[in-house]
């Protein structure tokens, strides 16, 4: 587990258990090893996108042969054949750097290679898609490197000046979406008595919780699991202690229900502050653009360019690739 693009040295553990068990049992166990590749679109943030990618079974009762042959080969065989389904269902880059400029790519060009008739399949387009983005840009590293880094050049410009004036490149990517402002300004005015409930009810615990996670030091890709293993605790004891104030002085009934309302507001009041960002963004980018408009139009033709150039690229990739990658 590891929030790299890439797959950490396997423990054979998991063949050698099998293999053994079959084995006393002369293979009439019928154990299944089930590869699973699970890919985060934000690991560390609460409520990010998550596919779940799971793979073709490994049955055991196949290497019956080789086992009996040498234990140590039937493993081999298995935890190649584990590693092998492992990478088919995860994004693999083994250069940091690489991995680093994918995401960039990711960033400005998924889009522009989804299909949004398909909407319902996002997640798996989106997998596909950066498994695809990575394989080319590795690559492009290897037989034009030159042209790799004259690009990452140019498309960490492009994002950085999109950064510094606080947009996002979706908004140079749909510059004239409407957005239905009087709609999200009464949304946010009725819902706002629902929103501070949620906001009291959950401010403490979240509060806690963060400071708790952030004493605790641990490598970058168990934070996520401690913020949540954190927050369980600290949300659960908190709701306790503010239902028994709630129901101290009101009755038992009241608390239970204030009990069993303080996790969905909570997440009301979630949304809420989503809509409120949502609603700052497009405010700030139709300032940006009434105001410096020549800026807005030099970063959409930049963009533009870059696109371009992706294009470019993913024909060159696919004119010099196996043939059957071209229906990607």
């Amino acid at each position: 587990s590891k929030t790299e693009r890439r797959l950490r040295p396997l423990k054979t553990g998991i063949a050698r258990i099998g293999l053994g068990a079959e084995a006393r049992h002369d293979f009439q166990l019928d154990v299944q090893i089930i590869p699973i590749g699970i890919n985060y679109s934000n690991p560390h943030r609460f409520q990010s996108d998550v596919f779940v990618n799971v793979g073709h079974t490994i049955d055991l009762s196949e290497y019956r042969q080789p086992f009996s042959q040498d234990p140590r080969t039937a493993t081999r065989l298995v935890m190649d054949k584990l590693q092998a389904e492992l990478e088919r269902r995860t994004v693999i880059i083994e250069d940091e750097r690489l991995a680093i400029l994918t995401g960039l790519i990711e960033k400005l060009y998924r889009s522009e290679l989804r299909d949004d008739t398909k909407a319902q399949d996002k997640l798996h387009q989106d997998f596909y898609l950066s498994r695809e983005i990575a394989t080319a840009v590795q690559w492009f590293d290897q037989h034009h490197p030159d042209q790799v880094v004259a690009f990452e050049r140019r498309i960490r410009a492009y994002l950085h000046h999109v950064e510094r004036l606080n947009l996002r490149d979706t908004q140079l990517r749909q510059p004239f979406q409407r957005m239905p402002i009087l709609r999200i300004g009464f949304f946010l005015l009725a819902g706002f008595p629902l929103f501070l409930a949620g906001w009291l009810a959950n401010i403490l615990p979240f509060k806690l919780a963060e400071w708790v996670a952030g004493r605790i030091r641990v490598r970058e890709d168990f934070v996520g699991s401690i913020r949540l293993s954190a927050g369980m605790f600290i949300f659960l004891f908190t709701y306790l202690i503010q239902a028994g104030g709630v129901a101290l002085f009101t009755s038992w009934a009241t608390g239970i229900a204030c009990l069993l309302l303080f996790y969905p507001v909570g997440l009301y009041a979630l949304y809420y502050l989503k809509s409120v960002f949502h609603l700052r963004y497009s405010l700030d980018y139709l300032f940006i653009r009434q105001k410096r408009s020549a800026l807005i139009l030099r970063l959409r033709a930049i963009r533009q360019e870059l696109i371009q150039e992706l294009e470019a690229g993913k024909e060159s990739f696919l004119s010099h690739t196996d043939p059957e990658q071209k229906g990607v």
